[in-house]
């Protein structure tokens, strides 16, 4: 995490909405809204947010918690997915992006994304890192195949490790295992998101 940025400040852009409004403490606020019980709706009675996740950026950002926000703020909006929400692009400015989990929420699980760098943590596992400029490489993949499936991609990562370790495999292509090499699976999976999107996007215009 870079000093220039609070993290827990950019990240309370988002969760103030679920905060009573005498909590003063930036991080303690964080984590009192992504881990206290909040009002489910419909008749549910309170309970600890485990499933959803934010992206925040110094106007607002995006959510996905199922829980009823305690007052609307502005440049907030609700977002399907991640992958929606912050795209293959370079980051022009400072995101902290959550994904919750039956694990608490703890102050290690947040972190700055910026550039190409984007971080995602993620409540009991920690952070972790998608190379943007991988990803671009792997949408430009898929977006020209037939279906925009990580299998193949996840497939001839699986073929060229299984090459290294003098184990018989198929050969893969060398365009596709200049690709798949060096892109973790987060990436291919963050890749195939995004192309998914955006073929389902191009379907609907």
């Amino acid at each position: 995490m870079s000093a220039a940025f609070d993290v827990f400040a950019i990240a309370r852009n988002v969760t103030d909405a679920w905060l009573a409004e005498d909590i003063d403490n930036s991080r303690d606020a964080v984590l009192t809204a992504l881990s206290a019980s909040q009002d489910g709706g419909k008749g549910k009675s309170g309970r600890r947010l485990t499933v959803g996740w934010i992206a925040a950026n110094p106007h607002g950002g995006w959510h996905r918690l199922d829980a009823v926000p305690r007052r609307m703020l502005p440049g907030i909006e609700r977002g399907e997915t991640v992958e929606q929400a912050i795209g293959t692009g370079t980051i022009a400015e400072p995101h902290v992006v959550v994904r919750l989990a039956k694990a608490g929420i703890r102050a290690r699980d947040f972190a700055i994304s910026y550039g190409d760098q984007l971080r995602i943590g993620e409540a009991g596992k920690g952070i972790t890192l998608i190379d943007l400029r991988r990803v671009r490489s792997l949408h430009a993949f898929l977006g020209a195949a037939k279906k925009p499936d990580a299998k193949p991609l996840r497939d001839a990562k699986r073929a060229l490790q299984d090459r290294r370790l003098g184990l018989d495999g198929p050969e893969v292509d060398p365009a596709l295992a200049a690709l798949v090499e060096e892109a973790s699976d987060a990436e291919i999976r963050y890749a195939a998101a995004c192309a998914k999107t955006a073929r389902a996007g191009a379907t609907s215009d």
